[in-house]
């Protein structure tokens, strides 16, 4: 089954914006088993966070994370984020989103009744 659907995630900006300080998120866009979030960084202009997907019962994993654009400073903006993932614990609801120490790995979980 194939769903489309634009949504008003609330919460999921602050919650990103806390940890990736100066980056503005422009758009998220998941399908089927990747992940791509565009955004603008200061000096370095547009860049997209890609990520593959996996999607089970009650949570989702992104990883594989990698950096598009950016230029010389490509490296730089990856360590950020990984940085950022590893100190993601976020509650908001059902909704909890959390990165793993290694930074490669981040999850959403979400227990609905």
């Amino acid at each position: 089954m194939e769903i489309s659907a634009t949504l008003a995630l609330l919460g999921l900006e602050e919650a990103l914006a806390k940890n990736l300080k100066g980056i503005k998120i422009q758009s998220l866009t998941l399908e089927m088993d990747h992940c791509q979030i565009l955004c603008s960084a200061p000096m370095v202009g547009e860049v997209s966070l890609l990520a593959d997907l996996q999607g089970n019962p009650g949570r989702l994993v992104f990883s594989k994370i990698a950096i598009e654009g950016g230029g010389f400073a490509k490296g730089l903006i990856l360590s950020k984020v990984q940085s950022a993932i590893t100190d993601l614990d976020f509650r908001y609801g059902p909704l909890h989103i959390f990165g793993e120490s290694d930074g490669n790995r981040l999850q959403v979980h979400w227990d609905i009744p």
